[in-house]
């Protein structure tokens, strides 16, 4: 072989050999020193993990009408590796979605497989980004949904607060991911939300999905039922607006107890918020917090309960017995201070005194007391401590110790100043006055309710006898006088024997005693006086004008949310015999059957067709009626039809399409 040849041939063999040798090191490279990293990349473009929550239960009132509920809304999403243009993509999605668009670009501009750009989108929202994936006459569409394309919509739930700010406090509020925060929707979140289903999807060359479970949900989501009654809530909703209005308050509470059960049939607050609206709107709102469990006040006379029932339950007093209350005149006590009562007082009975909220007469009556009794008489009303029901944020008030306690403390105490209570425990304080000393915790929660409507009562809440039953009477008895004679005249009820007391509390100022000016006036009380059948409780915080004692301006307010829930609950008046409800929900668990009163006669469903799941949510709810939801975007059929006659709490299913 001539020379040049073979070294021509030893030149090709010599790049052939460099060439495999190349190669060999590149792929040495990729499958040997860089295996990890490219098999994480294929890992995020052909599979992921997807995590499907259950479909939240609805939160419900004790009669099934619907509080909160999970509604169907679209989650826009991406697949970036398909994105062409990251930076064009979001500048037009920047105009649509709320996200901005240097997010946007980000989330684009991502190694993974699938971002979601906005979760859970507005009907409106979502019709506006689809109206990009169209063409039209005069344009080409701007971007690309569905199929092996890089948008699409993926169908997710979205909390629903169909009647706004009705018991905003008690509801609370549940997170994008569908986790309660705040209220019932935090405390009952396990009964609510139910157990997740993971799944890993798999990806073909074709974009072609293969879901995989993972796991299996722990446990099904249930519905709630609170021991709300929506009509009673709308009830104390407006009287507090009006009451608003009328005395100029900073901030009011309205609470209905059961006086057995001590179940919460009604609370509400001003101000308060629009569960509804934006979250950055109730974020930044000063009505978040709910004022019935977490603010702390001093209450002024309606505390007088407290110390009157423990005199009596320790024989420290005589019924018959008077005490002098200085004629008008400052009460000066041996430690200097100076105790004054409103009106001109002379010789009274125990009756009297709390008739006319003598401030003297209940100090000389609480001096009866030492310390320790009267100090434990008061945690034993559930004072000082958290009453034990199901919401969050709960304040436990305050009262000194007895290293700390003085005169001064003891004197204070028997017209409701040195101690701080909340709306709540003067209701319950109230409550068990009028269960005959038996003192229940309140609660909020009602029960669970499965998907074939079937209800299962949480346990009853505990129990204890703080007064004797001959105790609790008697000071029934001096609280009619009181709405009879004394200070609480404005609660009288035409055929109803009421029972109640007034306070009429300064504020404490920081460093200065007591505001001049700022009060806060309260009326608790309970009907009929001879079967107690509710307790309702109205405070109004700071109100303005020349009327500001709680016997003048609380008193009417008390009475026009008592005269209309007694007559909702078909409470026969003490002269009449008493009349029997029909049952509305028959409860399998024996301990309690749920009624609803039979003064709500059947209706007729409205035509909620070619509305929003939320408006016709809101509508049926209005109309005291249980929904039941297939699909999203808006109704196209309803059962019953429109126009049928439907007793309040039935059932009306709905099938919903989208628009697009």
């Amino acid at each position: 072989m001539p020379r040049v040849l073979r070294f021509r041939l030893i030149v090709v063999c010599v790049c052939v050999g460099l060439a495999a040798l190349g190669v060999a090191a590149r792929l040495y490279r990729l499958q040997v020193v860089h295996h990890d990293r490219f098999i994480a990349r294929a890992t995020e473009q052909h599979q992921d993990v997807h995590v499907l929550q259950a479909r939240r239960g609805s939160l419900l009132d004790r009669y099934g009408r619907t509080l909160a509920a999970s509604l169907e809304s679209p989650s826009l999403f991406a697949h970036p590796w398909k994105v062409e243009d990251a930076a064009e993509a979001a500048d037009i999605l920047a105009k649509t979605i709320s996200k901005p668009r240097k997010d946007i670009l980000a989330d684009l501009s991502t190694n993974k497989s699938f971002v979601y750009l906005e979760r859970r989108l507005d009907p409106e929202a979502a019709r506006e980004v689809r109206e990009l994936g169209r063409d039209t006459a005069d344009r080409p569409a701007p971007l690309a949904f569905g199929g092996n394309n890089p948008f699409g919509f993926q169908k997710e739930t979205k909390r629903y607060y169909p009647l706004g700010r009705v018991a905003a406090h008690v509801i609370g509020f549940a997170d994008i991911e569908g986790h309660g925060t705040e209220g019932a929707e935090k405390r009952f979140n396990e009964e609510l939300q139910g157990g997740s289903t993971k799944f890993l999807v798999r990806r073909d060359a074709r974009d072609g999905k293969i879901h995989q479970p993972l796991s299996e949900p722990a446990r099904k989501s249930s519905d709630v039922r609170l021991t709300l009654d929506l009509s009673l809530q709308h009830l104390i909703e407006r009287e507090l607006d009006s009451a608003m209005r009328r005395t100029g308050a900073k901030a009011a509470t309205a609470l209905i107890l059961d006086s057995k059960t001590a179940q919460v049939l009604a609370m509400a607050n001003r101000p308060t918020i629009d569960r509804s609206g934006p979250s950055d709107d109730w974020a930044r709102s000063d009505g978040r917090a709910n004022r019935a469990v977490e603010h702390m006040f001093e209450p002024g006379s309606t505390f007088k309960i407290v110390p009157m029932a423990l005199a009596i339950e320790h024989d420290t007093i005589d019924l018959g017995e008077r005490f002098y209350c200085h004629d008008g005149k400052p009460y000066r006590t041996s430690y200097g201070r100076t105790i004054n009562d409103v009106s001109k007082n002379g010789m009274l009975t125990p009756t009297m005194v709390m008739a006319k909220s003598s401030n003297i007469g209940m100090t000389k009556i609480n001096r009866r007391l030492d310390a320790a009794t009267l100090r434990e008489g008061i945690l034993s009303f559930g004072f000082a401590r958290r009453t034990g029901i199901e919401l969050t944020a709960e304040s436990p008030g305050t009262l000194a110790g007895l290293e700390k306690w003085s005169e001064f403390t003891h004197d204070s105490v028997s017209f409701g100043q040195e101690i701080n209570v909340t709306a709540l425990q003067i209701a319950s304080a109230m409550a068990t006055i009028a269960n005959d000393g038996v003192r229940v915790e309140p609660r909020i929660g009602l029960g669970t309710q499965d998907a074939d409507g079937r209800l299962t009562l949480f346990e009853p809440a505990p129990s204890h006898r703080v007064v004797s039953e001959r105790t609790a009477r008697t000071v029934r008895t001096m609280l009619e006088e009181v709405v009879e004679k004394g200070s609480g005249t404005a609660a009288r009820l035409p055929g109803y024997r009421v029972a109640g007391k007034s306070g009429t509390a300064q504020k404490a100022v920081a460093g200065a005693g007591y505001s001049d000016t700022d009060f806060i006036a309260s009326f608790a009380g309970f009907a009929p006086a001879s079967d107690p059948r509710i307790v309702v409780l109205v405070v109004l915080d700071t109100p303005r004008g020349t009327r500001l004692q709680g016997g003048e301006i609380a008193a009417p307010v008390f009475a026009s949310i008592l005269a209309e829930a007694l007559q909702y609950l078909r409470v026969p008046k003490d002269a009449e015999p008493p009349l029997i409800a029909e049952p509305h929900v028959v409860v399998e668990d024996t301990r309690e059957v749920v009624s609803e009163p039979s003064i709500r006669t059947p209706g007729r469903v409205p035509d909620v067709r070619r509305r929003t799941l939320r408006e016709a949510i809101a509508t049926l709810s209005a109309h005291g009626y249980r929904v039941r939801v297939d699909g999203s975007g808006k109704v196209v059929s309803q059962a019953p039809a429109p126009g049928t006659a439907l007793a309040p709490g039935g059932v009306c299913d709905l099938r919903a399409r989208d628009a697009g």
